[in-house]
């Protein structure tokens, strides 16, 4: 609005992993030093909600002490990790939205075309870490 760009480094993927410290009075020395979550959202840039996979109990965290993987998506129930590439694509219905909505009409090239786009990048094949600048 100012003529600067928002700060989006706060986000990461909906349902992606995330490792939470876990507190010092609750650990111990040779025992795990965080525990595995699932990243919900954010209450702020600096603070991050997250569900705990066996329960779904929702939590909040501090943004700077926790670890992305965004590559894994826990399962609630304490099941496995789901894989970015065993993630179902959305398949969109739009069959009969014309009729409650006259500007579907005009927007559903649009649609279709992201749609299509992202059939085309889920076939790219994944980046190197050097090809990605890292």
């Amino acid at each position: 609005m100012h003529g600067k760009e928002p700060n989006i480094s706060h986000l990461r993927k909906f349902g992606c992993a995330v490792y939470i410290p876990i507190p010092p009075p609750q650990r111990t020395a040779m025992g795990a030093q965080q525990k595995l979550r699932v990243y919900v959202g954010f209450e702020s840039p600096s603070i991050i909600k997250y569900l705990e996979p066996t329960t779904g109990d929702l939590h909040k965290a501090r943004f700077a002490d926790s670890i992305f993987n965004e590559e894994h998506f826990p399962a609630l129930g304490g099941g496995k990790y789901i894989s970015r590439d065993e993630c179902r694509e959305i398949n969109w219905e739009t069959t009969g939205i014309h009729a409650i909505d006259i500007r579907t009409r005009e927007t559903e090239q649009e649609v279709q075309n992201i749609i299509d786009l992202q059939r085309i990048t889920n076939q790219l094949p994944e980046a190197s870490p050097t090809q990605r600048g890292l």
